[in-house]
């Protein structure tokens, strides 16, 4: 029998165009194997929560009422700083306390320097009808468009050969 493979993952990306250490080990490894993959440009997958989904999940007691003012620092900032802050760690990550792309003067920087934890994995529903919800917001924001590549592969996969 065939057995098909395919792996996500986070690139750890501190900055734009960039990819980590490990995210580079697992290209060559898929590369060397032939293992088809996708690499988020993205830092992490939490990088793609839309903030409707953050204030959604503060709204159902997911997060925090105390998370309210994080969600408004971080969606101030740039995408690429949104796209690159480590969301559990904030600057406890040495990779991204190093970044050039915070001003660590800025109000809303100083609001965001811990990182929201990791609660803010939670956000992601484990169930269809939630996550339909999600899509939308994604799909409001454009990111859709980024991970379109890896969600037609995985479609081609869960439908296989034709």
């Amino acid at each position: 029998s065939k057995f098909l493979c395919w792996v996500l993952f986070d690139s750890d990306a501190a900055q734009p165009g960039e990819i980590s250490a490990d995210a580079q080990n697992i290209i060559d490894i898929c590369t060397g194997a032939e293992i088809e993959y996708f690499c988020l440009s993205r830092r992490a997958i939490e990088n793609y929560i839309p903030q409707q989904a953050m204030t959604n999940a503060v709204e159902r007691g997911i997060l925090e009422p105390r998370y309210t003012q994080l969600i408004a620092a971080f969606f101030s900032l740039s995408n690429p700083q949104r796209y690159h802050f480590h969301l559990k760690k904030g600057f406890g990550d040495a990779t991204c306390k190093a970044s050039n792309l915070y001003d660590k003067s800025d109000h809303n920087v100083k609001i965001i320097k811990d990182g929201f934890g990791n609660d803010i994995a939670d956000i992601y529903p484990d169930n269809a009808k939630e996550m339909q919800i999600v899509h939308g917001y994604l799909t409001q924001e454009k990111a859709v468009l980024e991970l379109q590549p890896a969600l037609q592969k995985l479609r081609a996969m869960i439908r296989g050969p034709q």
